[in-house]
């Protein structure tokens, strides 16, 4: 019998979830498989979140887990001014054993009606193209969507100082997670533009920079003379058989301005000079070319579909206007 189970994410929740991934995407082509380990999910749904600690929602049959998904707490600042909870969906994994049962609706539900219950806070989230209309048939309704580039940049040799000189004014520098750290504790970064979520220093270090999760990355110190600094997080995938890097996300988060250097930085100091980002920064609607070529959907391994449940505390249409920059494939 089928029972699921709403509460606090608690450590062994994580080795349930990776347990579940790994049977389930054992037929899905390696590129495009999750890499989440133990410790990122256990750091990720944590209480080291400045936004706080996750809700999961865990599906049993028989008192065996065959079910995860999980809401992990964002801050969001409203065009009110007002700071909000946004309660992002995601970690969505169901036992291939128990498949087509009725288990992922149960855990969409469940979950759902549990984080919809606290009024002062939204939902949202980012499916797949397989998890898409269950949560539609629940009420989730298409806010936006990011189109998916590939940039071909180029390599260029570091000077003595180690830094390299990119196109545009941009210079960037290859540095740790320590470093990182250091340069986000001096940046003087702008405040949250209202109607966006909060990326600020404490969110890029704990989402980043822990040894749970900084693994998975390189950073590089982005400096411009009129723009200013970031800091900037590269990943590396590879599909079907290309090897690229990935421009994950940056702090302070990027504009149409900052974009571009972004993208060649991390062509420069990432695995591959192919750059894989999606965005829906003003800089691609305007036509920029020199930001790649935009992938079709029906190759797109990861497209960016928005959704959110209709509530009181904000208008989902507003949510769609929210700045996205996201190329990272793990679970969150």
């Amino acid at each position: 019998m089928l029972h699921v189970e709403t509460r606090a994410f608690e450590a062994p929740d994580a080795d349930l979830y990776v347990e579940l991934a790994r049977r389930a995407f054992e037929a899905v082509p390696l590129s495009q498989r999750q890499r989440d380990t133990v410790e990122r999910v256990a750091h990720l749904h944590g209480s080291a979140n400045p936004a706080g600690r996750a809700f999961v929602a865990i599906a049993r049959v028989d008192g065996r887990g065959v079910g995860h998904l999980s809401g992990l707490p964002a801050h969001h600042l409203g065009r009110d001014g007002i700071r909000r909870i946004g309660w992002q969906v995601g970690c969505f994994v169901v036992d291939p054993a128990v498949q087509r049962q009725g288990v992922g609706r149960g855990l969409v539900e469940a979950l759902s009606r549990e984080l919809a219950a606290r009024t002062a806070d939204f939902v949202y989230t980012f499916p797949n193209p397989r998890s898409l209309p269950v949560f539609e048939r629940h009420g989730y309704q298409p806010v936006g969507r990011a189109a998916t580039r590939i940039a071909l940049g180029r390599r260029h040799r570091a000077e003595r100082s180690g830094a390299v000189l990119l196109a545009g004014g941009f210079e960037a520098r290859p540095i740790d997670a320590a470093a990182a750290r250091t340069v986000l504790a001096a940046l003087d970064a702008a405040p949250t533009e209202p109607g966006n979520f909060v990326r600020d220093p404490a969110w890029f270090a704990w989402r980043f920079l822990e040894p749970a999760v900084a693994p998975a990355y390189r950073f590089a110190h982005l400096v411009h003379p009129r723009h200013g600094q970031h800091v900037v997080a590269i990943a590396e995938h590879a599909f079907r058989g290309v090897r690229f890097s990935v421009l994950a996300d940056a702090c302070p988060a990027l504009s149409a301005r900052t974009l571009p250097g972004a993208v060649r930085c991390a062509a420069s100091l990432g695995a591959s000079r192919f750059v894989y980002f999606t965005t829906n920064l003003p800089a691609i609607s305007t036509g920029f070319t020199a930001l790649g070529s935009r992938i079709p959907a029906r190759l797109d391994p990861r497209p960016v579909e928005f959704l959110a449940l209709p509530g009181d505390s904000i208008d989902v249409r507003e949510l769609g206007t929210a700045s996205i920059l996201t190329a990272d494939w793990m679970g969150f």
